[in-house]
C-alpha cells in the first residue's frame, strides 16, 4: 500500500484510484482524498460523491 506524499498518510485503494482517474493515470505517488480535496479546492464529501458515480459508472479503477 502506498502513503500520500503530503501527509504520509496510509492510502486506501479508492484514494489513489481518484488520484489516477483525476490527476495521472501513470501516477506512482499519491495524495490521500482530503490533501486532494485542498489541491482541488473542495471537500472530501465531494470527492467521496465522485467516487460513487465513478464506480457506479463503471470506472475499472474503482473497487467494489
Amino acid at each position: 500500500m502506498s502513503n500520500c506524499y503530503k501527509c504520509n498518510r496510509e492510502l486506501i485503494s479508492d484514494e489513489t484510484a481518484l488520484f489516477k482517474k483525476t490527476v495521472d493515470r501513470m501516477a506512482d505517488e499519491f495524495l490521500c482524498i482530503d490533501c486532494l480535496a485542498e489541491r482541488f479546492d473542495t471537500t472530501r464529501a465531494e470527492l467521496e460523491k465522485m467516487i460513487e458515480r465513478l464506480r457506479e459508472s463503471g470506472c475499472t479503477l474503482f473497487t467494489k
